[in-house]
């Protein structure tokens, strides 16, 4: 009987020690993954600036071009006859 509870004392102190180290395992997962978020959301917001930066000199840039391009001329031989 004492064995017994001796046995269950030990099982109940190994289950302790494991959710302390499941709790802490989760704890530097959350502040790893916010930390990760955070670096996301910056690089989102930079590349967003950067697009808005580039747009802003292409618009300035857009010129028709009135170039003159020449106009392909038919083969004969792949005319369909009709």
């Amino acid at each position: 009987m004492i064995e017994s509870l001796v046995y269950s004392y030990d099982v109940y102190k190994d289950l302790l020690d494991k959710q302390q180290k499941g709790m802490e395992f989760y704890e530097k997962l959350g502040a790893s993954v916010t930390a990760l978020l955070e670096r996301t959301r910056r690089l989102c917001k930079t590349q967003q600036e950067e697009r808005k930066i580039i747009s802003e000199k292409m618009k300035g840039e857009l010129v028709t071009c009135h170039c003159h391009i020449p106009q392909v001329k038919r083969h004969p031989h792949n005319e369909t006859k009709r």
